[in-house]
């Protein structure tokens, strides 16, 4: 396979992995273990996994055509990669209370969202004073990581 071809598959796969942990709770209901969204449904089947499934493939559309953006060195590249590996944890977090049922205190999630905030903003803010290689390091450990995954 061409090299090209390969970084292409390689940011969709990224952008595959990305979506799937963005998108969990899209995703928990027809996987539950009680399959009540499933089991209790009396409509056409089109009508409940059609909706999901084209959200689902429009944002992995849509962070594949980021992350292709992002591939060249750039602001482009720090603002996709930065928002990425900022905003992670906040989307896991809410994904993980969703699927298992719980709540978390309102102070976690906001703090964790502001955290992920001030990283994306200090990044964007020192790249002009050397600090940017950095977020260039940890952008391209991320996207290996995931690829592998």
């Amino acid at each position: 396979m061409a090299p090209r071809i390969r970084a292409l598959l390689r940011t969709a796969y990224v952008a595959l992995g990305a979506t799937s942990i963005y998108l969990t709770w899209l995703l928990a209901p027809f996987v539950s273990r009680t399959h009540s969204a499933v089991y209790h449904w009396s409509g056409r089947a089109s009508d409940l996994f059609l909706p999901p499934t084209i959200d689902f493939c429009a944002v992995w559309l849509l962070l594949t055509v980021a992350f292709l953006m992002a591939r060249g060195p750039g602001w482009v590249r720090r603002v996709v990669w930065g928002a990425t590996i900022a905003f992670t944890p906040c989307m896991a977090l809410k994904n993980w209370a969703y699927v298992m049922g719980t709540q978390f205190r309102p102070t976690i999630g906001l703090s964790l969202f502001c955290a992920g905030l001030a990283f994306f903003l200090i990044f964007l803010l020192l790249r002009g004073h050397g600090h940017g290689c950095h977020l260039e390091s940890a952008a391209g450990a991320w996207a290996v990581s995931a690829s592998r995954n």
